[in-house]
């Protein structure tokens, strides 16, 4: 009767620890997803980053034109 026990509960935990290596597979499929996602996100970030850093640079020298030419422009 024991060594059925013992039996049924050694069935038992490689059942438990057949799913969790089976979770454990789930979830760093997940993991490995998520980070190529994140990758991508980080390369349009960056490019978006770019795109803002040049559009800014395109505004300040708008901003020191016109200054310039207020300096230049003669005050009545």
């Amino acid at each position: 009767k024991q060594s059925e026990d013992n039996a049924r509960k050694l069935t038992q935990l490689n059942l438990e620890v057949s799913s969790a290596r089976q979770r454990n597979m789930t979830l760093g499929q997940q993991v490995s997803e998520l980070e190529a996602k994140i990758k991508i996100n980080d390369q349009k970030l960056a490019v978006r980053n770019a795109r803002l850093a040049e559009l800014m640079q395109r505004l300040k020298n708008r901003k020191d034109a016109a200054q310039q030419n207020a300096n230049r422009t003669p005050k009545s």
